[in-house]
């Protein structure tokens, strides 16, 4: 790996503006530093310039796991490691757990980046590529991201996700969490176990009252076969955490699409939350998958994806990490 020097930023580092609107004016003449600082570790130099990629996949808490089972094996490379810098424990985030670093993993490999455009090849390239002699189908082919947040102390949630939208620039953002029974409003002694659950944004909403999307970059909630039959999340739930921050600050730009999977359950019912999220996974990113599983058949691709994560949550040592390891 070739390791890039450490880059740091906050909420206050210019990038964003999401804090002044709430700053007073002693507190913006003051250079106080926030204390959602972030380290961030590029495993190639290529990493370091704006891209717009085409899917972002959030992975926060115990939902990370899917990643462990259909993605780390192969398919997807790691890009940057994202740490805290001034993180200090305390009564409250001792509660969590001990806090882990964000790793960000693309389905293409940053070795193989290009770091030339075609005109600086000269005009013999140029005319090479206009007639399709010359072709770069992993150039052409669309990026997804992995963001593998495993536990993300609550007073960096925001800042993260600024980082994340504004660096990667995704058209599209699904965000996989886990909501504890406990605080599910909705709760009785003989509610089945694990439910699915989605929340959007107001684009996503609008987009889907009709039938079929009219444009190919529109995402429609009815163009997918399962994520259609999944049942928004009931009003008056309360959720806090990374995925949801990150779904917040996709609804405040506007320019992207996200959707947020919540899957309420309780640590024991961890194999049918990653069996849910994996059919989420095979909706939304159906040429990864088939890449990854090397498999083109949706109903075998779904029953892969379904033994692999049964074989997965059945393993000793899978509850050890997320937001309820003390319950």
């Amino acid at each position: 790996l070739i390791l890039v020097p450490n880059s740091k930023m906050s909420s206050k580092s210019g990038l964003w503006d999401r804090n002044f609107q709430n700053f007073e004016q002693e507190e913006l003449d003051k250079d106080k530093p926030l204390e959602d600082e972030i380290k961030i570790n590029w495993t190639h130099v290529s990493c370091l310039q704006r891209r717009k990629v085409d899917t972002l996949l959030i992975g926060n808490d115990q939902s990370c796991h899917v990643f462990d089972v259909l993605m780390k094996e192969r398919g997807f490379y790691k890009l940057a490691t994202i740490a805290y810098a001034d993180f200090k424990v305390d009564v409250t985030t001792s509660q969590r757990g001990v806090a882990q670093k964000v790793t960000v993993y693309s389905s293409k490999d940053p070795q193989k980046a290009n770091t030339l455009k075609m005109g600086q090849l000269g005009p013999s390239a140029v005319m090479m590529a206009r007639s399709g002699t010359l072709q770069d189908k992993e150039a052409s082919k669309p990026e997804t991201i992995f963001v593998y947040a495993p536990n993300v102390p609550s007073a960096y949630h925001f800042c993260i996700a600024e980082f994340l939208t504004f660096h990667f620039s995704p058209k599209k953002v699904f965000a996989f969490d886990l909501l504890p029974r406990g605080r599910f409003v909705q709760n009785f002694d003989e509610m089945e176990m694990p439910l699915l659950r989605k929340l959007c944004t107001s684009n996503v909403y609008e987009n889907s009252s009709e039938q079929k999307s009219e444009e190919e970059d529109e995402m429609n909630i009815n163009d997918f076969p399962f994520l259609s039959k999944v049942t928004y999340l009931e009003t008056g739930n309360l959720i806090s955490s990374f995925s949801a921050a990150v779904l917040q600050q996709c609804e405040y730009r506007g320019d992207i699409q996200a959707m947020m999977l919540v899957s309420v359950s309780d640590l024991d019912y961890l194999t049918e939350t990653l069996i849910g999220f994996g059919r989420v996974l095979v909706d939304v990113i159906p040429d990864v998958m088939n890449e990854i599983l090397n498999c083109n058949v949706s109903k075998k691709l779904q029953s892969i994806v379904s033994k692999k994560c049964a074989a997965y949550g059945n393993n000793n040592g899978h509850l050890l990490t997320g937001r309820d390891m003390f319950c």
